[in-house]
């Protein structure tokens, strides 16, 4: 009898409902604020870093500190990050970074596949 509750126990242990998610929430989230933060200081290097292969040759360093240049060429300087939200996917995740600047908000989406950045778009905020 205590073997047969120990392996159905095993058994409800080894379901998917009690799988680790291939990342956690906060490990995205805590990936995208760094991220961004690592844009605004210059560190492209570093923030390139944090890109998977495919999304590291379509946007090189020198692409990624353009396209933010260009960011803030339009929307003014960087003034701070606001909050970040996750939306959890089966594959990966989607965090939006609410970031403000002088004229205009924008929220950084960035796509976290596997602990790593899989896409990056920069999109004006709702609000």
């Amino acid at each position: 009898m205590k073997k047969l509750i120990l392996i159905i126990w095993l058994t409800i242990l080894a379901s998917p409902a009690f799988a680790t998610p291939h990342v956690e929430l906060t490990d995205s989230k805590k990936i995208a604020t760094e991220f961004v933060e690592q844009l605004v200081q210059g560190e492209y290097r570093i923030a390139h870093s944090a890109f998977d292969p495919a999304m590291a040759t379509t946007m090189p360093t020198k692409t990624l500190r353009k396209s933010w240049i260009r960011l803030q060429a339009k929307t003014g300087e960087f003034k701070t990050q606001a909050e970040a939200e996750v939306e959890n996917n089966p594959h990966y995740d989607v965090v939006n970074v609410h970031c403000i600047f002088e004229h205009l908000n924008v929220d950084v989406k960035i796509i976290v596949e596997n602990n790593k950045i899989a896409g990056l778009y920069f999109v004006r905020a709702a609000i």
